[in-house]
């Protein structure tokens, strides 16, 4: 995965801002999901916002195959929902949702979003 630059320390990288509420997203707010790895996946969300999604282990074979996953609420939590692996049929938990920049991304622009 990409390094990213750190930010000022006046920036604002406020979860909410990227429909990070208390630990949750709203899956129709998800436009693509891509693995980076089988630990972590940037989502595309609408407002042209990405999120990184981490896993609590690594989960083999969703960068090769993809996941699914189920959701009552319209919502992924993080530490509470999990994705499943089309590969090996593992279950996954969600470790964490973060604000996301892409590295082309000047920092200024998405303060002005």
């Amino acid at each position: 995965m990409a390094e990213q630059e750190p930010l000022p320390d006046d920036y604002d990288l406020d979860p909410k801002k990227w429909g990070i509420h208390s630990g949750c997203i709203n899956t129709n707010r998800i436009r693509s999901m891509n693995f980076v790895d089988d630990q972590s996946a940037i989502l595309k969300i609408s407002g042209k916002k990405y999120i990184l999604m981490t896993l609590a282990r690594p989960c083999r074979g969703v960068r090769r195959r993809g996941i699914s996953y189920e959701t009552r609420t319209g919502k992924l939590c993080e530490r509470f929902d999990r994705i499943t692996s089309l590969e090996t049929g593992a279950s996954c938990q969600i470790k964490s949702f973060e604000p996301y920049l892409l590295p082309e991304e000047a920092p200024e622009a998405i303060a002005n979003d």
